[in-house]
């Protein structure tokens, strides 16, 4: 329709419907749809010219749009874990999702950056879980959640043959606003869970699969279980 538009010296309604063989309605709806894209001035009614933006504006317009979306974004970030929990703590039934295959897996894990307030617990085996999230994504994902000034406590058995301590990334450190602490597994496990704000998800990275739980009842439970083995390791 804009195309349309550029090439017809004095585009009205008649001449639009009798161009394209539609119906006048049809050339009123798509017109309103180009005033909500500003491609278009607001008029009363296209009885007379349709008066249109020059195509050398549309880059400029697309910029300053676009500069709304990314500021639209940012703000929603910073709400977003408040909603989230607002929202979750009015269901009356647990909320479950299930997410299948690698590109899901990794999915649900990258969720987190967003949904996060101020901390993430993690009780993981990493000789399983890099299995499907390796170092490289890893290093990546730290970074965003370091720059959301993101704490994470992560639970860690003995055993595990990678032992972080070694990797002076993947160690304790406050400027990482990371915490490890090692504990005796009676014995092993393959699988891992995180906690993050009112929602836990635990992981099979065998598969891969992964269920998400958001419901307070279950979360406060799988927590305090978490901070018993965590106070026990002082």
């Amino acid at each position: 329709m804009y195309q349309l538009l550029t090439k017809s010296k004095t585009p009205n309604i008649s001449q639009l419907a009798q161009d394209l063989a539609v119906h006048r309605e049809k050339i009123y709806q798509a017109l309103d749809f180009l005033q909500t894209l500003g491609l278009v001035y607001k008029s009363k009614d296209y009885s007379r010219e349709i008066e249109i933006i020059s195509p050398s504006q549309i880059l400029t317009l697309l910029k300053v749009k676009r500069g709304k979306t990314d500021r639209l974004s940012e703000d929603l970030s910073k709400v977003l874990p408040d909603l989230l929990i607002g929202f979750e703590n009015q269901r009356r039934s647990p909320t479950l999702k299930l997410y299948e295959g690698t590109e899901q897996f990794m999915g649900v894990y990258d969720q987190f950056i967003l949904e996060a307030k101020d901390e993430i617990l993690c009780y993981v085996h990493p000789d399983y879980f890099l299995g499907i999230v390796d170092k490289d994504y890893l290093k990546y994902w730290s970074k965003r959640r370091i720059a959301k000034n993101i704490q994470i406590r992560m639970l860690i058995p003995e055993g595990a043959k990678m032992n972080f301590e070694t990797d002076p990334f993947f160690n304790s450190s406050p400027i990482l606003y990371r915490e490890i602490r090692y504990f005796k597994a009676v014995t092993e496990f393959k699988g891992t869970y995180y906690i993050c704000g009112s929602r836990i998800v635990v992981f099979n990275p065998i598969l891969p699969k992964a269920v998400s739980i958001a419901d307070k009842i279950i979360v406060d439970t799988f927590r305090s279980q978490f901070e018993q083995i965590w106070e026990g390791l002082e």
